[in-house]
């Protein structure tokens, strides 16, 4: 149980931050090794979330780009919505591991999702340098994924944030199929911010570590 309740943490980082980013994604999901060979060994379970741009996002840039009479400047505009899908997606990688770190299964940090956290680094690299088509290529900066992880850390620290991280991972590693929806994960996010809002702000005050943020709805 602890090896998949680890990968379990690390996958349910990434699926509670996008459902909180508002990014949609199909389902994230469970495996054992012998459906992925080429794991490190030692390495029990893998993970995903299974997350593709979204039709409307794609159809929303080639309106903009389309739109010279609408918009004065439809390039500057398209990479600047591009950005901030790409600074998202980069949120969303960076949740994995600060999953494990600050809701470790067993107290500790394993390593049972070093593998996933390495391939989440190689997305964040992939993301700062995305080429979108032949003449636009978006580019977010180091010191900018820095700015980002730490926005990315806040989130995961809010109480209803870190319940429904918890609450998907359980769910995760005990259902049948290891595998749950992008709209079953919605709804215990949905759930456990109700939850937290009903029994009123100074529950989060009481969790929350010291200097975090109670809402994070804007971090900076």
């Amino acid at each position: 149980m602890t090896h998949i309740m680890n990968v379990a943490i690390h996958e349910a980082g990434h699926a509670v931050v996008a459902a909180h980013l508002h990014m949609p994604f199909s389902r994230v999901l469970l495996a054992p090794k012998h459906c992925v060979p080429e794991l490190p060994t030692g390495e029990k379970w893998f993970g995903m979330v299974d997350m593709r741009m979204r039709g409307s996002f794609k159809a929303k840039l080639v309106i903009i780009r389309r739109g010279r009479s609408i918009f004065s400047d439809p390039e500057a505009i398209l990479r600047k919505k591009i950005i901030e899908h790409l600074e998202k997606h980069i949120m969303i990688s960076y949740a994995g591991r600060l999953a494990d770190e600050i809701y470790p299964w067993g107290g500790t940090v394993s390593n049972e999702s070093s593998a996933g956290a390495a391939k989440d680094q190689e997305d964040i690299r992939k993301f700062q340098n995305w080429q979108w088509s032949d003449d636009i290529q978006a580019e977010v900066s180091d010191s900018r994924c820095a700015q980002l992880r730490r926005r990315t850390e806040r989130i995961i620290r809010i109480p209803y944030v870190g319940f429904a991280i918890e609450e998907t991972a359980f769910l995760l590693a005990t259902s049948k199929s290891r595998s749950l929806s992008g709209k079953e994960v919605r709804s215990v996010y949905r759930s456990e911010r109700e939850s937290v809002t009903r029994r009123g702000n100074f529950v989060g005050r009481q969790n929350l570590r010291e200097g975090e943020y109670t809402d994070g709805s804007n971090p900076t």
